[in-house]
């Protein structure tokens, strides 16, 4: 069982910002430069008032020079830091976005990554769709998350900040009215954030489990056409979408309340700081004496009407920051839920670090050989599938698999391939046991054709040449013509350059042809055969025939079939009964001893 460690928020995602110290830095810098240049330039405007309304000067006089010099730098200070803040704004936006950008990149080929090196153990025992949505839909909500906390969060904390100094420096009892009103807003946004967390996890858990259920049947269209199962998979679809609905909007609804409650705490502010501020500038003027003037002056609390107009643009710039703080929580808490799953698969234990501590250089050796020794095995602790089974296979043998379904064929190939491991007993290749090898030093040994061929979306070259990407065009041209493909190649419109997918139309015949030309180039010492010429016409079976003939020459080949007829010429044919080889021999042998294999090749060609 892989080991997962648990963790709230964004847990390790710390590894990927290290990546990006340097830039990270820049966008605070840019920041800062952006919201202090923005906040300076109320505050000029305010010296400016106060000097143009504060005293009637004399014409000519060195005072009224002196004003108007501090006034007109006041005006030109708040042109050029208003050019300043746009500018700074400007790369503080486009680097913040490049960096949220560059570590969800980051996030997505780890999450790739660790999904091609997944234990089958763990890909067997979780929905395709779900692993999909990591991929695409939770990385997406990260990159959401990511950006708000590196623009709304950082612009807004730095501007809460900026704005309680410059609000303290400009009067001491507004600012406390300020900070003792505004913690309001912070309850509020906690008691939502709470409320919304919960609902937002689940509604990412359905997501998941819709397109799982949608991946499945789109992969298995014909299957569901052929029993006429539409309407109960349309009505098992509809039942998940609706359960995806209700999380929606339980966490929508939620999630609603976040910026009507702030605002209406931030109106009740400023309301306050307008009355007070009101009755701060009364006293301070010129209109009162006496002791109230000189107490306001010994506390340092007169306010004029410069000041109180500049802490009221502070005052609304203040307010904004919670908006926008408590509107991007929503996003980085549905980025939270995304990231605790995709946190949760990065901390699988993938193949790569199941193999720390084996020798990387070690592979079977030249004998060619594959030998099951005494193996017991079952997917969950309480399965026996395979119990205390024996096998040889010789160099250059071809030996096939046969047996009732769920005998254990297919879990003798995962045991090969080391998918996964015996619970007890060796898999010995060419004399080495397999579980002192490098999963990919084992996997590299063998070549496989299977019933359900893979052709992905490229050029015919581009297919063949998957497991040899550096090939030759005439190593490729070689190896279709040794699989028997060259003949229908050759009428493609452009040949080995034609683009091809799953759905262009080649018949499971050619995708099959073009399956064993990968491997013949791919020139692999064994081979796995698994069901590979079963569903086919006449004509392409005896084309497939021919082209596994010469796939398996000097190789040792493992074959797995229903159709009895194709491993008649077998070296060896190996009988699996109740998790162990039953019978083994030859076709005419075990047809001698009118044993199990005599029952099951007889009741096929009766």
């Amino acid at each position: 069982m892989n080991e997962i460690k648990k963790k709230d928020g964004f847990g390790d995602i710390s590894k990927f910002l290290k990546k990006h110290i340097g830039l990270e830095v820049l966008v605070v810098i840019l920041a800062c430069i952006y919201v202090v240049s923005l906040l300076l330039t109320p505050y000029f405007m305010g010296k400016a008032i106060d000097l143009a309304f504060d005293k009637v000067y004399v014409t000519d006089s060195p005072e009224l020079k002196t004003a108007t010099y501090k006034f007109w730098l006041d005006i030109g200070l708040m042109g050029g830091l208003t050019f300043v803040s746009a500018i700074a704004e400007f790369f503080f936006e486009y680097l913040a976005n490049v960096l949220s950008q560059l570590i969800v990149k980051d996030i997505r080929d780890s999450v790739f990554e660790k999904l091609t090196f997944l234990p089958l153990s763990y890909v067997d025992n979780r929905p395709h769709g779900d692993m999909l949505t990591l991929a695409s839909v939770d990385t997406e909500n990260v990159m959401t998350g990511i950006t708000g906390v590196f623009k709304q969060l950082l612009e807004g904390v730095f501007t809460l900040a900026f704005t309680l100094v410059f609000m303290y420096i400009l009067n001491w009892i507004l600012a406390c009215v300020v900070l003792i009103l505004t913690p309001l807003s912070f309850f509020v946004s906690k008691s939502v954030k709470k409320a919304t967390k919960k609902h937002f996890k689940a509604q990412a858990k359905t997501a998941g489990s819709l397109a799982g259920y949608t991946l499945e049947r789109v992969r298995n269209y014909k299957t569901v056409k052929a029993f006429d199962i539409s309407e109960p998979s349309q009505d098992e679809f509809e039942k998940l979408d609706e359960d995806l609905y209700k999380e929606g909007r339980k966490a929508q609804f939620y999630s609603s309340w976040t910026n009507p409650s702030t605002r209406l705490i931030n109106n009740i502010v400023y309301t306050v700081i307008g009355v007070v501020g009101i009755i701060l500038v009364y006293f301070s003027s010129s209109l009162v004496t006496g002791s109230d003037i000189t107490w306001l002056s010994m506390v340092g609390a007169t306010l004029s009407i410069g000041s109180f107009t500049t802490f009221l643009t502070y005052a609304l710039k203040f307010a904004k920051p919670f908006n926008d703080i408590s509107s991007v929580a929503t996003e980085i808490q549905n980025a939270q839920a995304s990231y605790k799953r995709i946190q949760t698969l990065l901390e699988v234990e993938d193949e790569k670090e199941q193999d720390e501590g084996l020798d990387p250089n070690l592979k079977p050796g030249d004998s060619k050989t594959i030998e099951f020794k005494d193996v017991e095995f079952g997917y969950e602790p309480t399965q026996h599938i395979l119990k205390g089974l024996d096998l040889q296979v010789y160099a250059g043998h071809k030996v096939a698999l046969v047996g009732p379904t769920g005998c254990g064929k297919t879990t003798l190939i995962n045991l090969l391939l080391r998918f996964y491991d015996p619970r007890s007993g060796q898999v010995i290749l060419g004399g080495v046991d397999s579980q002192k090898m490098p999963k990919a030093n084992v996997r590299g040994m063998f070549g496989m054709v299977l019933q359900d061929t893979w052709i992905f979306k490229g050029t015919v070259r581009e297919n063949i040449s998957y497991a040899k990407p550096d090939a030759t065009l005439e190593e490729v041209e070689e190896a279709a013509r040794r699989a028997q493909a060259t003949s229908f190649i050759e009428r493609l419109p452009q040949k080995y350059d034609t683009v091809i997918s799953a759905s262009s139309g080649l018949s499971e015949g050619e995708k099959q042809l073009i399956s064993i030309a990968r491997v013949l180039l791919m020139n692999p010492d064994m081979i796995i055969l698994d069901e590979a010429t079963s569903s086919l016409d006449a004509v392409s079976e005896k084309n497939i025939t021919a082209a596994i003939a010469e796939l398996s020459t000097n190789r040792t080949s493992i074959v797995i079939a229903h159709r009895l007829q194709t491993i008649v010429n077998a070296d060896a044919i190996a009988v699996m009964i109740d998790g162990k080889i039953g019978e083994i021999g030859t076709h005419q042998e075990l047809m001698a001893k009118k044993g199990f294999y005599y029952n099951l090749y007889t009741s096929q060609y009766k």
